[in-house]
């Protein structure tokens, strides 16, 4: 399955070590298996900080955008709750405004257990 997300957020982006934090944080609550260290790239004006997890069930990414957009991808050949996921990524990433919800049921879906 892919989650594909753009929001607005309030305040800052998070640091360095916040989004290192949310990474392991995201890759528990959602049930994938780390696969390495995530990857943090430092942004430049007016693009922010962009962070890349790897799963052995594939990966996500989190890009801040020019202020105050955000975008992330949850892209996973396991299955996993993903209106739960929007949830504790507003929380988490202080999203104040949905701007694109997408679910893209992937081939692979099909031989998920139910």
């Amino acid at each position: 399955m892919h989650v594909i997300i753009d929001a607005e957020y309030g305040g800052r982006p998070l640091d360095e070590q916040q989004l290192m934090l949310l990474a392991g944080e995201l890759t528990a609550h959602i049930g994938m298996t780390p696969m390495g260290e995530p990857l943090y790239v430092g942004g430049t004006h007016p693009w922010g900080p962009s962070l890349i997890i790897p799963w052995q069930e594939s990966h996500a990414s989190v890009h801040y955008m020019p202020p105050p957009t955000l975008a992330v991808d949850l892209f996973s050949c396991k299955a996993f709750d993903d209106r739960a996921a929007l949830v504790w990524l507003w929380e988490r990433l202080f999203l104040v405004r949905l701007l694109n919800y997408r679910l893209i049921p992937r081939f692979f879906d099909r031989f998920q257990a139910s």
